[in-house]
């Protein structure tokens, strides 16, 4: 079979460019995304598939180019400082990478495996642009469609710019709304947000943690019962003057709220702080009372 090295680049970027653009939508609002990194990761890995004339690799070798050159369109395309969302990018970008051979396997088959061949990692499909095109262009809806239904579930990962002020003193940090924490206080059912003992001891009031370890009274030391993998626990929790969530539509100020603290999540990647879902529940309460004052 002919292959020809402009047709070979032109459909590689094409395919690349969707796949990190799909994968990057996949991972959610946590990760940004820049076209122009993917363009430019999209046209470098058009021009890996050029192996494709190289002298014939052996497997181990060709899987471990396929990682260590996946890896690197996950770099180029979002960057690697945030090692929880490159690990994410590399991830999603091996998964929409793999649903999309599916599909072009299932069309060689149908072709009686005419349509192309695979050398090197590399596969050359004797297929028209267009029908190409088309199949990039299936995938892209079928797993686009799919991510939008999970992100309406109880499963949704969401990551939000949070603000703490307390005693005078103010936290900027990225909070993740966690689906499992519904933790409120035993008494006045107030939500509490659990975060780690080393994001948060710069605003902890005086003598807090001291307190907390020692059992000795502080002022505005809360215990809140939780349970754990071990069993039941008391977090140590404090009321902040108020936090403040950036949803993209204007920041939620959120004064009823107990911040309990943690060490456990210290060191813990993109577990730093963990909002309570019900939080999230009072942006759809403020809308609605925001329609009935434009109303009345």
């Amino acid at each position: 079979m002919i292959v020809y090295v402009d047709v070979l680049i032109v459909l590689n970027f094409i395919v690349n460019y969707l796949l990190l653009l799909l994968s990057a939508r996949l991972c959610g609002r946590g990760v940004k995304l820049s076209r122009l990194r993917i363009t430019l990761a999209a046209l470098i890995g058009a021009a890996g598939s050029l192996i494709i004339f190289l002298p014939q690799m052996g497997a181990a070798a060709n899987i471990l180019f396929k990682l260590a050159f996946s890896s690197l369109l996950a770099a180029v395309s979002g960057g690697y400082k945030d090692g929880r969302g490159y690990i994410k990018r590399l991830f999603m970008l091996l998964a929409t990478s793999f649903v999309f051979a599916g599909f072009m396997l299932f069309i060689t088959l149908l072709s009686g495996g005419r349509s192309g061949f695979y050398y090197n990692g590399v596969c050359y499909f004797n297929v028209s642009g267009v029908g190409l095109l088309i199949c990039c262009a299936l995938v892209y809806g079928i797993v686009t469609a799919y991510q939008r239904l999970i992100s309406r579930g109880a499963l949704a990962v969401e990551e939000l710019p949070v603000t703490i002020v307390n005693d005078g003193k103010e936290l900027c940090c990225t909070g993740v709304v966690d689906s499992q924490n519904n933790l409120c206080d035993a008494f006045s059912g107030t939500p509490v947000v659990i975060g780690s003992y080393r994001l948060l001891s710069p605003i902890l009031p005086d003598g807090f943690w001291q307190a907390a370890q020692t059992g000795q009274g502080c002022a505005g030391l809360r215990l809140i019962p939780c349970a754990t993998v071990a069993g039941q626990d008391l977090l140590p929790a404090f009321r902040p003057e108020h936090m403040l969530l950036d949803l993209g539509e204007g920041p939620l100020m959120v004064q009823d709220v107990y911040i309990a603290v943690s060490k456990e999540l210290d060191g813990v990647p993109g577990q730093q702080l963990l909002l309570n879902r019900a939080l999230t529940g009072k942006r759809v309460q403020t809308k609605m009372r925001e329609k009935a004052v434009h109303k009345c």
